[in-house]
């Protein structure tokens, strides 16, 4: 049997299949906090919206944002691998090259939340080079914390 080598994409165009597989996999992994079929679009429109290929298969999916306020800085509003692919170094080759084909758009800052308790997501960021910057109480609501985690192309504190 051969297994299929991952491929990332940046998605360019609104495809109502990609969109429906995505937002069914966002449902999956984040529940209510999911982006859908409303959203997405948005992003791939005025945003970047990564997705993992293992051969015909999506096995993952990331959305970013450019921060108003810092043009430099990216925001990852999701970041995921299927439940059925994780464990494997999808998520560490995922991250990896999202963060290459973000250089290149003159990003130099990217950062991202994450619940405290998810230590598999906490390895991966960390692993990438991601550290805690701050630590965001009742941010998606009451007892919903998360960490807040910068990855910097150059070591300085905004």
């Amino acid at each position: 049997m051969t297994v299929a080598e991952p491929q990332v994409e940046i998605i360019s165009t609104v495809d109502e299949s990609i969109i429906s597989k995505i937002a069914e996999l966002e449902k999956q992994v984040f529940g209510s906090g999911a982006l859908n079929q409303w959203h997405l679009p948005v992003i791939i429109r005025h945003g970047l919206l990564f997705v993992l290929w293992l051969g015909q298969e999506l096995a993952g999916a990331s959305e970013l944002v450019r921060d108003w306020h810092h043009l430099d800085k990216a925001f990852i509003i999701g970041f995921f691998v299927a439940e059925n692919y994780q464990h494997q170094g999808l998520g560490k080759y995922f991250l990896a090259e999202i963060l290459r084909q973000v250089l290149q758009e003159n990003i130099i800052e990217i950062e991202l939340t994450v619940d405290e308790r998810n230590q598999a997501a906490l390895s991966v960021y960390q692993q990438a080079g991601f550290y805690q910057v701050d630590y965001l109480k009742d941010e998606y609501g009451r007892g919903r914390h998360r960490l807040l985690m910068r990855w910097s192309k150059v070591k300085d504190e905004r």
